[in-house]
């Protein structure tokens, strides 16, 4: 069995376990609402949705710090940057399986760390309160973009600027499904192994 082959039966078995998931639920007469979104659905909406903090940042920024950029050495500063966004990537998805593992209580072994094509995927196996998706779905941009950005006022540091700028925009999908999933921060969330988004079974 190839690498594909492997990855499809992973697949598999996660659309299995949540499907059965879904129909537990659906059982206790609960009413289901599909959260889902198309990979390009996903990306331009989500992009809309970093857009604003973007800008903010952008404008904070250049605001404060009119001076920016000089200081820097700019070859060494642009190779960090490559290399600490890199790595961000897969980061990124630990830190949704750390938050959900911290405000659902949830054990580790319950975190699938997955990847499509070449980019990776964190995927909770368990239902979820929306107030404990929620918090799951927004720790990566807050560490790795809000954070940062703040530090990068206060420095000032033009690299570190650009780091939580592009956190911030690969943050965009979490974004959009933290705007949805307010509307159900009682209800029962169960993550989507495969695509973006959830499904919400409200009592």
């Amino acid at each position: 069995m190839d690498k594909k082959d492997k990855v499809a039966e992973k697949q598999k078995k996660y659309i299995y376990h949540y499907e059965k998931l879904c129909a537990d639920l659906k059982a206790q007469n609960r009413k289901k609402i599909e959260v889902l979104y198309s990979e390009t659905k996903a990306s331009v909406f989500g992009l809309c949705c970093a857009a604003p903090f973007v800008a903010a940042i952008l404008f904070s920024y250049f605001l404060l710090n009119t001076n920016n950029g000089k200081q820097h050495n700019i070859f060494y500063g642009i190779i960090i940057l490559i290399a600490c966004f890199s790595l961000s990537i897969i980061v990124h998805e630990v830190l949704h399986g750390v938050g959900w593992c911290i405000a659902g209580k949830v054990r580790w072994s319950h975190i699938h760390i997955t990847f499509e094509g070449d980019m990776p995927l964190c995927h909770c196996d368990v239902p979820l309160k929306g107030r404990q998706y929620l918090a799951g779905a927004l720790l990566p941009v807050i560490l790795l973009g809000f954070i940062p950005a703040v530090i990068a006022f206060a420095i000032p540091n033009i690299f570190l600027m650009i780091f939580s700028v592009l956190s911030v925009v690969s943050a965009g999908g979490d974004l959009l499904l933290s705007l949805r999933v307010i509307r159900h921060w009682d209800d029962m969330i169960i993550d989507h192994p495969t695509e973006a988004g959830f499904v919400a079974f409200t009592a």
